[in-house]
């Protein structure tokens, strides 16, 4: 048997010493250093007493005044110049030579302690005492729209705090946060350094008091991953309480379901893939839909609320339409929390229902009886509903293009094409990575460099009735990315131009900032993916009771945004409130939310005015459209 070591009590203190300065853990050894320090002051004015030392006076000190005089001579070595008596002087050399060894150690290992305290804290790992903050996890380029998204839509909350726990240097975020919420003082933000997947740095900010949890995807291969380790670590180890959200950003549909399967509905789980192919899918066959989304996720204008109003309660859900000047209702959440947006509209209001509205701030909903209204024109017949098979054409490729065509193929009649042509030095093999068995899109692919020449052929030979322009996700950097989405957008857009084609053309970007270097005219092309599902994170936080909404206004299946023709709800040329315009827009089994007015001026654009007063009129302009939930799009 081996024989065990032996160590001395020096060694077992040197040991301990050696730790706790090591460690930052030096506060018991200074409580160990003061009492020693005590001890031999207090063993000096004995041995003062005891010899009956006295001062320059000849006044023998006691105990007390002996204790005293020690100490002045242990914190001041000066003290002992008046010292006369040699029995005295020996004695004052001693309680100053130890008192220095001792009082200067103390105050290096205090200067020590001190300085790996504010190491700790300039490191982002100090504990923090937060409660009903929202909790961030997770770094990546969404954090910033978050971040300001929440400054703004929290400004009168002069209590409200922000928590941010990623793997990156405290002094780095917090000169990034600085910038996103200069805007919005009253916003305290707070930053840690640690992994959001590791449960002893979740410990650091306080899961369990927050007032909901954002658990954000980063960009890296594993980043699915590390946000469902994340979301086990704060249920099972950390025990998050259920009245606390949970929201989680994964990219692929089957992590979503992977994690959905374990945790169920505790978590709402938003799949940025999907949500981005979605609105490419109808942004290019309804232009102007990703606006409109961009608005009702942001906290700039109207947003959706949910709301219990009595005055309503029996009412039926068409009878509620006018009720509101500044409110435009376009759902329910039953008692049991059932969420249906644009019931038939016979349906009656129980007194435990909410109502889903839109509406600028919570503050502007406001009831009112119905007043009259003059009877809309005329509702022309409805269009044919048989449509004909669509051709459309997809420059770019990267990961979530494959879920852009699926979704494309919900929408489109049977025995539509798209053409899909991607750079061969950033797909490698386009072939392999299609979707097959589409059942009403057909697909066809090609490899090559755009250039204006490759343009302008694709273009005549195909003549699309729509473009898609996909940035290069992962190949390359979200800059450079941007770079070539913006130079085969205005080529594409310049050959469209030139050759008087009736082409819509929707380009995706990563960077918001990006969006000012083309002209007004052209903006509305551009949809902003990333820009997108950082609102739609930060609404779901704020209220999970919207996810199932807006889930249900992006599927090919229900209810969807359409901006339709104006001249289906009035007369050209004529003058209707928004209150005449919601009236014909029931009559069609629709939701009126809004006016697009195209504007005389090609350089500003199409505007777009959601949730306008019940009470505003418009002059009905042929290339105007009223903004309508509805599902279908005839």
């Amino acid at each position: 048997m081996r024989k065990r070591p032996s160590f001395t009590r020096r060694d077992r203190l040197r040991y301990r010493v050696d730790n706790a300065l090591t460690t930052g853990d030096v506060w018991w050894v200074i409580v160990w250093l003061a009492a020693l320090i005590l001890g031999f002051l207090l063993l000096m004015a004995t041995l003062i007493g005891a010899l009956g030392l006295t001062d320059e006076s000849g006044r023998e000190f006691g105990y007390v005044e002996g204790f005293w005089q020690a100490l002045l001579r242990a914190l001041d070595p000066g003290t002992m110049a008046s010292d006369e008596a040699w029995p005295l002087r020996l004695t004052s050399l001693a309680v100053t030579l130890f008192g220095v060894l001792l009082v200067s150690t103390v105050i290096g290992i205090t200067a020590t302690g001190i300085s790996a305290r504010l190491g700790r804290i300039g490191r982002g790992r100090a504990p923090m005492i937060e409660s009903g903050h929202t909790l961030v996890l997770g770094w990546s380029p969404k954090v910033q729209t978050l971040v300001a998204e929440l400054a703004k839509g929290r400004e009168g909350d002069r209590g409200a705090s922000l928590v941010i726990l990623a793997g990156r240097e405290k002094a780095e975020m917090d000169e990034h946060v600085a910038g996103w919420t200069r805007a919005a003082p009253r916003l305290r933000v707070v930053t840690r350094t640690g992994e959001p997947h590791v449960a002893n740095d979740l410990r650091i900010v306080n899961p369990q008091l927050a007032r909901s949890v954002v658990v954000m995807r980063n960009g890296t291969i594993d980043g699915d991953a590390r946000v469902i380790k994340t979301v086990l670590a704060l249920l099972y180890d950390l025990k998050v309480p259920d009245d606390i959200p949970i929201v989680a950003e994964l990219s692929t549909g089957a992590s979503a379901e992977a994690l959905r399967s374990v945790v169920g509905d505790r978590v709402v789980v938003v799949e940025t893939g999907n949500l981005a192919a979605r609105v490419i899918a109808q942004a290019c066959r309804h232009p102007g839909v990703d606006r409109v989304l961009a608005e009702l996720f942001d906290y700039s204008g109207s947003e959706i609320y949910t709301r219990r109003i009595p005055q309503v309660v029996g009412m039926s859900l068409a009878d509620t339409a006018l009720c509101f000047e500044r409110s435009v209702p376009i759902g329910l959440i039953t008692a049991d929390g059932r969420v249906s947006v644009r019931p038939p509209g016979s349906t009656v209001v129980a007194e435990d229902d909410q109502l889903v509205v839109i509406a600028e701030d919570a503050s502007s909903i406001h009831f009112r009886p119905a007043p009259d209204v003059s009877e809309p024109s005329p509702v022309p017949e409805r269009p044919s509903a048989t449509r004909e098979p669509e051709r459309a054409l997809m420059f770019g490729f990267n990961e979530f293009a494959p879920l852009v065509l699926e979704e494309l193929n919900d929408y489109v009649p049977h025995g539509s094409t798209i053409t899909v042509v991607a750079d061969p030095d950033l797909v490698g093999d386009l072939e392999g990575r299609l979707p097959t068995n589409l059942a009403n899109l057909g697909i066809q692919s090609s490899q090559a460099r755009l250039a204006p020449g490759v343009v302008r052929k694709l273009l005549a030979e195909t003549d699309p009735d729509y473009v898609i322009v996909l940035c290069c996700r992962g190949s390359l950097t979200p800059t450079d990315a941007d770079a070539r989405t913006l130079m085969a957008f205005l080529e594409i857009g310049g050959a469209i131009t030139t050759a008087n084609m009736e082409t819509n053309v929707v380009a995706e970007l990563l960077d918001a900032a990006d969006i000012a270097l083309v002209p007004a005219d052209w903006s509305d092309q551009l949809v902003l993916t990333e820009h997108l599902s950082s609102l739609f994170l930060t609404q779901v936080s704020e209220n999970v009771n919207l996810a199932p909404v807006f889930d249900d206004l992006l599927d090919a299946e229900g209810t969807e945004i359409y901006c339709k023709p104006i001249h289906w709800y009035g007369r050209v040329d004529h003058t209707a409130t928004f209150a005449t315009l919601t009236l014909a827009a029931q009559r069609r089994d629709e939701i009126a939310i809004g006016y697009r007015r195209k504007r005389h001026e090609a350089a500003l654009g199409n505007e777009v005015l959601i949730n306008p007063p019940k009470s505003a009129e418009f002059v009905l302009n042929e290339g105007d459209a009223l903004i309508v939930l509805a599902s279908h799009e005839r």
